[in-house]
């Protein structure tokens, strides 16, 4: 598993960095979802507040990505060092970053831990849900989601079956959910931002503009065609820094 470390900057203050995070996968996006944003506003009201006023002013926060590897520990260090770099808003510095840094996943238990839905509140989610049909593009973003988890041995015969049904399908090389997996050492990353607003991270420009019929040298020179938004991130390796 890859991991990487990432900044938001704030565009109203000349992008100056406003929080630093260590995540995998599509983490670095999950500050700006309605939920994520939600717990945020008790948890971390000041992180909260920076990137309301960021979107009430018609801007976006600003998502670089410092480093990249697979040594979750280097990561972890990473994040640590630019914290400290920047200083905590607490300590007299720019971040609003509630701890130092370096934590992640270990020793520290999730913020729902030991929360039970009531039978009322289950009753409502289960009414709420059913009957409710997956589009396309959620089945395919489950699809990477799951693609790797160990399910129990698969019979001989269902090995027959899934290999008739794959065979020659052709597999496209960028992934849009899990960026990060299986990507090449300093591989060039895309921040594409679509036209109903929301960003992915990209690895493969050209497959992923002719997936979608896109002109990939008006997406990758001009910086954008069709309503999307294209924008070129630094390369970072393992050995960045």
């Amino acid at each position: 598993m890859l991991y990487y470390v990432y900044i938001y900057a704030n565009p109203l203050k000349n992008n100056q960095p406003f929080y630093i995070g260590k995540g995998h996968n599509s983490r670095a996006y999950s500050h700006l979802r309605p939920s994520e944003q939600a717990r945020a506003a008790t948890d971390n009201p000041h992180k909260f507040h920076t990137i309301n006023l960021i979107r009430q002013s018609g801007n976006k926060p600003t998502i670089c990505f410092a480093w990249s590897g697979e040594d979750e520990q280097r990561a972890f260090w990473v994040e640590r060092f630019l914290i400290a770099l920047y200083g905590r808003s607490r300590d007299g510095g720019i971040l609003c970053n509630l701890t130092e840094g370096g934590e992640g996943s270990v020793g520290v238990s999730p913020w729902n831990k030991g929360q039970h839905h009531s039978a009322e509140t289950k009753k409502k989610i289960g009414d709420a849900n059913r009957g409710r049909k997956q589009s396309d593009e959620l089945k395919a973003r489950l699809s990477l989601i799951r693609r790797g988890v160990k399910h129990a041995p698969c019979s001989d015969e269902r090995k027959r079956k899934i290999g008739d049904a794959n065979r020659g399908k052709k597999h496209k090389t960028y992934n849009r959910v899990r960026p990060y997996i299986g990507t090449p050492k300093a591989a060039q990353h895309w921040q594409v931002e679509f036209p109903d607003g929301h960003t992915e991270l990209i690895v493969n420009l050209k497959e992923f503009s002719k997936d979608r019929n896109l002109n990939c040298g008006h997406l990758g020179t001009r910086g954008h065609t069709k309503g999307y938004k294209a924008k070129k991130l630094p390369k970072y390796s393992h050995d960045s820094i």
